[in-house]
């Protein structure tokens, strides 16, 4: 898990469930092979699995865990299909949160608001959804789901950066987030990254880039290494346009197209499977932010 390899965590929790009595149910590991195979980029695989543990929680009378498994199941297919699924998952949210809350399983509690964070960070309503996050995490220490609550983060720090919250404050959280992490988070560090570039710290920004994205490709997490170079474009970007502004205007296009690091036809949008790394980038450089996301 410190590795950040969903793909080994999948395979080390399958091997985990042979070794269970065929009966047993272990919602735990069940809803951790869930996440590890969405993270895996294994959607269907996800969503049957959930739709098949949820079946079982309803046969045995465990409506916490039926609705559990459903929620975990329903974030993986807003995922794929946000337009279709956005109202479902939220009517679920709102079905599922009177047994839950009254259950007071953190676990379930923790996948809970997770599942609201979702609703709200899909909605780009970041303010909420960092406060849904944060209920996640808190309830994912208190069950003792340290992969889970380090998967909350990620999402988490994006809704706090690309929320309201001033661009010095949201790195002092940043920092603060990748000192509780017990695993290696680079989304983290990326973020802090294109946070300094914001602030026009380039000559900080860069250098982490470069090392982040090292110790990625050295692990083998090539889908989040491709996913991050829209940070790299960012930085560059800002950088660009840091340039542009400070450049006599009759020297502008020529500073345009001298510039090594200058982008051309800038990508519009960059997504990914995750909603927490669906990235729509605007620089507007007047009011010191450029991340938004969609």
């Amino acid at each position: 898990m410190d590795r950040g390899d969903a793909g080994a965590v999948v395979n080390l929790l399958e091997r985990a469930e042979a070794l269970l009595p065929a009966q047993q149910l272990n919602l735990r590991l069940q809803e951790g092979l869930i996440r590890g195979l969405g993270e895996s980029a294994r959607f269907d695989d996800a969503i049957a699995r959930a739709a098949r543990i949820a079946d079982a929680c309803a046969a045995a009378g465990d409506r916490v865990g039926e609705l559990r498994a459903q929620l975990a199941g329903a974030i993986w297919q807003l995922s794929i299909d946000p337009d279709h699924w956005l109202a479902k998952l939220r009517a679920l949210v709102e079905e599922a949160r009177p047994a839950i809350e009254q259950d007071g399983n953190d676990p379930a509690l923790a996948t809970l608001e997770h599942a609201a964070g979702e609703i709200d960070f899909t909605r780009c309503q970041n303010g909420a959804a960092l406060a849904a996050y944060t209920r996640a995490m808190q309830h994912a220490r208190q069950a003792g789901e340290p992969w889970f609550e380090a998967s909350i983060r990620v999402t988490a720090a994006a809704a706090m950066v690309t929320g309201p919250t001033p661009r010095v404050e949201a790195l002092r959280w940043l920092e603060d987030a990748e000192a509780q992490s017990a695993v290696f988070q680079p989304m983290l560090v990326l973020m802090r990254a294109a946070c300094l570039a914001e602030l026009g710290r380039f000559d900080e920004a860069r250098p982490l880039l470069t090392e982040t994205l090292a110790q990625m490709n050295e692990r083998g997490m090539r889908l989040q290494l491709a996913m991050s170079m829209v940070v790299v474009w960012i930085i560059e970007m800002l950088a660009a346009t840091t340039l542009l502004r400070s450049a006599p205007p009759g020297r502008a296009a020529r500073s345009w197209s001298d510039s090594a690091n200058a982008p051309t036809c800038p990508p519009r949008q960059a997504r990914s499977p995750r909603p927490s790394t669906r990235w729509a980038v605007t620089a507007k450089p007047s009011s010191g932010h450029c991340v938004a996301w969609n």
